[in-house]
């Protein structure tokens, strides 16, 4: 898995934050809320902390040395003030093209029993997905592929 690309994102994210007005940051606090609320109600909070734990996983291998009660401390942390950051990080994105009263309206799907299910899902679902557009992608470049050597290139 690889993370470079959307840190680049998070960066450039940051930078947008940073140059935000006071009147705007408030406004951001509620919007911020109520977009946790959504990734707590349709499980990319979830998803969030799981990108993390293998984060650590992948980093814990090269820091060999570092205690476990170390490793517990920074871990714990890191799955709060991250996940905070990212909520944060993605609120204008957001903005641009949900209202406030746009996710509270997710919300209250993601709390309906169709809604759950779809949550639960979700990643098993995105997971089967990307292999079949893989496979997809592949037959789809081979038949262009093809096509171009018929024609002489």
């Amino acid at each position: 898995m690889k993370f470079s690309l959307p840190t680049k994102k998070y960066a450039i994210l940051l930078i947008c934050l940073i140059g935000l007005s006071a009147n705007a940051q408030n406004k951001t606090s509620n919007y911020e809320q109520a977009l946790g609320e959504l990734f707590a109600a349709n499980g990319s909070h979830e998803t969030f902390v799981t990108v993390i734990d293998q984060m650590f996983n992948m980093i814990k291998q090269n820091y060999s040395s570092v205690d476990t009660s170390t490793w517990d401390e920074l871990q714990a942390e890191f799955k709060k003030t991250s996940v905070d950051e990212l909520v944060q990080l993605l609120t204008p994105v957001y903005q641009k093209y949900l209202t406030e009263e746009d996710l509270s309206q997710l919300v209250a799907f993601y709390s309906t029993p169709v809604g759950k299910k779809f949550a639960k899902n979700t990643p098993q679902i995105t997971a089967e997905s990307m292999s079949v557009g893989q496979q997809w992608g592949l037959k789809i470049s081979e038949k262009m592929i093809k096509r171009l050597e018929e024609k002489g290139y």
